[in-house]
Parts: C-alpha cells; structure tokens; sequence
C-alpha cells in the first residue's frame, strides 16, 4: 500500500467511525472536515518520519499510535467544540484503532 492509499483508507475508516461516534452532536460536513484535518496533520508523520527513527517495528508503530492519538485528540478538542478530553481521546483512540486494523487486514 503506498501513501495515497493509505491516506484514502484512513479518512474513509475514521471518518466512518467519528461519524458513527459523533453523528448524534456534531453535522455530518463538521466530522467529515475534522477527519480530513486531523489525519492530515498526522498522517504524513506517522507514514514518513517514524519509519527512519531506526525503530523495531512494534515500537515504531506502538510510538507512532500514540502520537496519532494524542495528536488527533488534541485537535478534536479544539475542531469539536464542547467535546471534552475523555471523549477526543476515546474518539481519536477508536478511529486510530480502526484504522491500524483497516490497513493491517489490506496489507
């Protein structure tokens, strides 16, 4: 799977699943917005620089999970007004799992 299509999947999972999560206090475009801006802001990263810090595999994407987690979180709390820390970190956590099983079952 090359970079692209593992953009495309990533919005497409967490996108369903914020929608999924989110659907009852946010509109549809607002979730399918902040998918696209949160995976844009840490996609990039996890797909390009984590892969040349020389890690085991397991530790880079254990690392790279958690980045993605808290990072996305960090920007659901301020995309999704009123939504509070637990929640983005749930949120963020369920869509990065979603996701890592989406590519991993592809690959």
């Amino acid at each position: 799977m090359d970079f692209l299509q593992a953009y495309c999947l990533t919005l497409i999972v967490e996108g369903a699943v914020l929608f999924i999560l989110l659907r009852s206090r946010y509109a549809a475009a607002l979730i399918a917005k902040n998918t696209f801006v949160a995976s844009t802001l840490t996609l990039p990263l996890v797909w390009f620089v984590f892969p040349r810090l020389g890690m085991a595999w397991s530790l880079q994407v254990a690392i790279s999970e958690v980045f993605a987690v808290a990072a996305e979180s960090g920007a659901y709390l301020l995309l999704f007004k009123k939504l509070g820390a637990r929640d983005a970190v749930l949120v963020s956590a369920a869509c990065n799992l979603a996701s890592f099983l989406a590519g991993m079952a592809i690959s």
